[in-house]
């Protein structure tokens, strides 16, 4: 019986990694698209640039967004809870409030997870069609550095050739 190669469906990665290789040679960012996927895309790296952007900037408003809707909701129900004399009722809201807690916290790990997800497509898009840019794709040693404010490098390099 002849070895056939792995089916290779949109699903599947380009180098399949077996079953039986080390946790180590597995890597840990998916590879680019092919050129005949990317071909197919007639936007400017510019725009596809700004849409992940925007993706990524509409994340962290929906996130504060939601984060107000709760933090209104909370408020209430611990007026409601201080306000209220009576047990039934006091528990009542105790109640309301351990949930709407729950609630708030699943949302706001919903919401940072979409966050990192579109922070780390811009990093790879960045370091595969924009080198040397390093808004998102900076590596921690550049960031620590620039937030540090010590020996931070330029941001964008000079276009004129002057330091």
């Amino acid at each position: 019986m002849q070895d056939t190669p792995p089916v290779r469906s949109s699903l599947t990665s380009p180098n399949p990694v077996p079953a039986s290789a080390p946790l180590a040679s597995v890597q840990s960012r998916p590879e680019e698209p092919p050129d005949d996927i990317t071909d197919r895309f007639t936007d400017s790296v510019k725009d596809l640039y700004g849409t992940l952007l925007t993706t990524r900037n509409l994340e962290i408003g929906l996130f504060w967004q939601r984060s107000n809707y709760f933090l209104v909701l909370n408020t209430g129900t611990a007026l409601g809870f201080f306000n209220l004399d009576g047990s039934l009722y006091r528990l009542l809201f105790a109640a309301m409030g351990l949930i709407a807690s729950a609630l708030w916290l699943q949302v706001c790990l919903g919401g940072k997870y979409w966050q990192t997800r579109w922070e780390q497509r811009l990093m790879d898009f960045e370091a595969h069609h924009l080198p040397g840019l390093a808004f998102f794709a900076a590596d921690r040693a550049r960031v620590r550095a620039a937030v540090q404010r010590k020996n931070a490098p330029p941001i964008a390099p000079q276009i004129d050739g002057s330091q």
